[in-house]
């Protein structure tokens, strides 16, 4: 997880939403110490679960939170890369077939791009 985008997109939420550190800590169950350590000049990171909450309570995914999801739900595969909604359904769907079935599909799709 890159921590400056970590806390570059909390504090924006944080400041849209006028939410103190104090007011985090006290909503998630957090600890202020912890949250003022990530915002630190010796910065640590945060614990999946700390993230988790934070998430939860600010109605953000955490992909969103570290980074990896766009404001409008794309998930960002590298810089300016994105997934359409279309492709993360398939891969959604593709990711709940069996390992002989993805390979089906990888073959039928490959037989597809050959024409």
């Amino acid at each position: 997880m890159d921590r400056q985008v970590f806390n570059s997109n909390l504090k924006r939420i944080m400041r849209e939403n006028n939410l103190t550190q104090k007011q985090l800590s006290e909503y998630t169950g957090i600890p202020a110490s912890s949250i003022a350590s990530w915002f630190g000049k010796q910065s640590s990171s945060p614990s999946i679960e700390a993230v988790n909450k934070i998430a939860d309570y600010l109605n953000v995914t955490i992909d969103y939170l570290i980074g990896r999801e766009s404001e409008d739900g794309r998930i960002i595969i590298e810089e300016r890369e994105y997934l359409t909604n279309s492709e993360r359904e398939l891969l959604a769907k593709y990711r709940q077939l069996s390992l002989k079935k993805q390979s089906m599909v990888l073959g039928y799709v490959s037989a597809l791009s050959d024409n």
